[in-house]
């Protein structure tokens, strides 16, 4: 180019800065398909874990109940709220040996999500770390949305010298677990 010469460019490009309304309705789309599919599965799983928080907090208070009694060298006693675990429990120590709770060691008042097809009534430890009476107790537990591959029905069962054993089976199983 010789000086002097106006440079020829080529037409300047437009460069578009947004979405197009097809665009924005295929990802509009995209979404939907994946919150119909999302969403079912999200409330099982939060429901899954509802439970397991409720099976969990039983767990716990059955252990805490006999280290209780064997700590304080007293009975341990864990009752169930009107009769019925679903309603939740008490545990506690009871300190004149009368079957009630003098001492209040923890409560758990939701059990909701939990069917209990078997009602074991009040669980005892001794001071020794054993259930009273002397025979196994088995709470068998049926979730409220029963899955068989991430929210199982399961059974506890807690031996005479307090070990506690946890069982997982199907929803169609009837108690207790095979």
């Amino acid at each position: 180019m010789s000086v002097g010469e106006d440079l020829k460019t080529e037409p300047e490009m437009i460069i578009d800065k947004g979405f197009t309304l097809f665009e924005l309705l295929i990802v509009v789309a995209i979404g939907g398909i994946l919150l119909t599919i999302g969403i079912p599965n999200f409330n099982q799983f939060l429901s899954g874990q509802n439970t397991s928080a409720q099976i969990n907090e039983l767990i716990v208070t059955i252990r805490e109940a006999r280290s209780t009694a064997v700590n304080q060298n007293q009975t341990a006693l864990i009752i169930p709220n009107g009769g019925n675990y679903s309603n939740g429990w008490q545990m506690g120590l009871d300190t004149d040996n009368d079957g009630a709770i003098e001492n209040v060691r923890r409560v758990s008042t939701d059990a909701n999500q939990l069917i209990f097809a078997n009602n074991p009534g009040t669980l005892a430890f001794t001071n020794r770390g054993r259930t009273t009476p002397a025979s196994p107790t088995l709470f068998s537990i049926t979730p409220v949305n029963c899955d068989d591959a991430q929210n199982p029905r399961r059974d506890i069962n807690i031996a005479l010298s307090g070990h506690i054993d946890i069982t997982n089976c199907n929803c169609a199983v009837g108690p207790p677990c095979p």
